[in-house]
C-alpha cells in the first residue's frame, strides 16, 4: 500500500472530504484524516462487527483525528445482507460472496445492514466528496451503482482495490 500513501499524501489536502468504503480497522480512514485537517471529513464504512469494534478502537487511539464511523455495508439496495466472517488470521476477506482463496476458512455469517451511497450523502447533506476508496472483496460495482447520483454529482477521485478473483 505504498504507493496508495504516497498517491494520498500528494492529493488530499485540508478541507477535502475521504470516504472509506470497507474501511476494515481504519488504517486508510486515520491516514486521511491526518490529511484533511479538523476542516475535512472523513466517512469511514466497515459492516463487520469484528472489524468494526477494532475500527473503532484504533479511532479512539486517535482522538486528534476526527473520522465519523458507520457500521453497516454500502450497496446498491438497502436492508439486511449476509456477511461471511472470514477467520482472524484473514479478517480482510470478509465478503457477501464465497471466499476466493482455499485457505482463508469460514468463521460465522453475520447480519449487517446494507445503505446505498447516495442515501448516506443525502442523509449527512455532504457537501462535496473527493475521493472514494472502495476495498469490499468483489462488491464494489453494487456500491458505485448505489452511488450513482453521487458519482454524477461530485465526480469524485476513486481508489479502488480489484481483483479478477474477487470479482467474479
Amino acid at each position: 500500500e505504498p504507493n496508495e500513501f504516497y498517491f494520498l499524501s500528494q492529493f488530499l489536502q485540508q478541507g477535502m472530504t475521504f470516504v472509506d468504503i470497507g474501511a476494515n480497522i481504519g488504517l486508510y480512514s486515520l491516514f486521511a484524516a491526518s490529511l484533511v485537517g479538523k476542516t475535512g471529513h472523513v466517512l469511514a464504512f466497515e459492516p463487520s462487527s469484528r472489524e468494526f469494534k477494532r475500527l473503532h478502537k484504533h479511532l479512539q487511539l486517535n482522538p486528534q483525528l476526527s473520522v465519523q464511523e458507520f457500521p453497516l455495508a454500502l450497496s446498491n439496495t438497502t436492508g439486511l445482507g449476509i456477511l461471511q466472517i472470514s477467520d482472524d488470521r484473514y479478517a480482510g476477506h470478509n465478503t457477501f460472496g464465497a471466499f476466493v482463496y482455499p485457505e482463508v476458512k469460514l468463521k460465522k455469517r453475520e447480519k449487517v445492514r446494507k445503505e446505498t451511497l447516495d442515501r448516506v450523502t443525502v442523509r449527512h447533506n455532504l457537501k462535496q466528496i473527493d475521493i472514494i476508496k472502495l476495498d469490499i472483496e468483489g462488491a464494489e460495482y453494487a456500491a458505485l451503482l448505489g452511488g450513482r447520483s453521487t458519482l454524477e454529482h461530485y465526480h469524485p477521485l476513486l481508489l479502488l482495490e480489484l481483483s479478477d478473483r474477487t470479482l467474479r
